[in-house]
């Protein structure tokens, strides 16, 4: 962008963005619905894997309409993040099983081919598994399945749920990374 161009987005942004803050304030009950919908089919599909659901707060406004004009050009509806939950699993065939088990049972419908379905390894070396999905409510919301590991290397202890053996496991696991790295 050249430094007109910049000036112009930047003037553009500080017009609209308290608009489209409003609208994902508005929309905060939908938000919220498509929360529970989407850590229902994450709870869903773990049953009988050992893995868990670490949930998150819906997206703040501020952040979701900064985030929408960046990447959406300020279309609200394309948010794929305001609702969201990781599944943490064990292993990286755990993950596979999860990530094809959610594809398969919410296929992406043609007038949504735009939702992501990513598999492939991050920059830290992880895999990273990666859905959107339309939730009964109709808003987009994320999902990711991801290992231990590679939840530890992104975001460490904080947010990481499950029983007190999975707690451990992670705990023993990071310090080891830790150690590792000095």
């Amino acid at each position: 962008m050249t430094d007109e161009e910049q000036k112009r987005f930047d003037e553009l942004e500080q017009t609209v963005q308290p608009f489209v803050e409003k609208t994902f304030e508005a929309n905060k009950r939908l938000y919220e619905q498509a929360k529970e919908e989407v850590e229902g089919i994450a709870e869903k599909s773990i049953k009988g894997v050992d893995a868990s659901i670490s949930p998150f707060p819906i997206k703040r406004p501020g952040r979701a309409s900064v985030k929408t004009l960046r990447w959406y050009s300020g279309v609200t509806e394309k948010l794929g993040d305001g609702a969201r939950v990781n599944i943490i699993v064990k292993n990286d065939d755990n993950a596979n099983s999860i990530f094809d088990k959610i594809d398969e049972e919410n296929p992406v419908a043609a007038e949504d081919k735009d939702l992501r379905r990513i598999n492939e390894t991050t920059d830290l070396g992880y895999p990273k598994r990666l859905i959107e999905i339309r939730t009964p409510s109709g808003i987009i919301a994320e999902m990711q399945v991801i290992t231990e590991k590679a939840y530890l290397a992104k975001d460490g202890m904080r947010g990481f749920t499950g029983d007190d053996a999975q707690k451990q496991s992670a705990k023993n696991e990071l310090d080891g990374v830790r150690k590792k790295s000095g």
